[in-house]
């Protein structure tokens, strides 16, 4: 009896703990489903509804896939990548305002205060916010330039505000 009686509580236990568990990842399931970083559900992102796949292409010169989300700390990113990966525009807007200037990064007074470009080896930055929010735009690749980023930052805070 003694050990129907652990047989039981043990799988009551295992019970509430997988219940717990479902519950936890659920609640993760539907965070980034309405924060739009679910995987798949780009069409409910509003950082992927800024831009057409064509408008993205056109800032990179080359042929780039369909939106993706991407998964950004305290905001909502979305990504447009070429089939290869080998180019890809991110968009990244966070709920947060920019903690400042990158090391390293050139002020874009034309931004705000907190405006910049950075140059990385293989990828331009371009970041700004308006005090409470921040948006970080970076191409990456071999077209990647400096007036790519700028001008998709540019049209990004345009779009946002309407």
């Amino acid at each position: 009896m003694r050990y129907v009686s652990l047989v039981i509580l043990f799988l009551a236990i295992t019970g509430v703990v997988t219940a717990e568990v479902r519950t936890q990842g659920d609640a993760k399931k539907l965070a980034d489903e309405l924060s739009g970083n679910a995987p798949g559900k780009a069409a409910s992102n509003p950082v992927c509804n800024l831009f057409q796949q064509a408008e993205i292409a056109k800032y990179l010169g080359v042929g780039i896939g369909p939106a993706e989300n991407r998964n950004v700390p305290n905001g909502i990113g979305c990504s447009w990548t070429t089939k290869d990966y080998e180019s890809w525009v991110g968009i990244s807007t966070y709920s947060v305002a920019l903690p400042g200037l990158p090391k390293g990064a050139r002020p874009l007074p034309a931004f705000g205060a907190k405006g910049y470009v950075l140059r990385h080896v293989d990828s331009w930055e371009t970041g700004a916010d308006d005090g409470i929010q921040g948006i970080v735009v970076q191409v990456y690749g071999e077209t990647a330039s400096e007036t790519a980023a700028t001008s998709i930052l540019q049209e990004t805070i345009k779009r946002r505000k309407h």
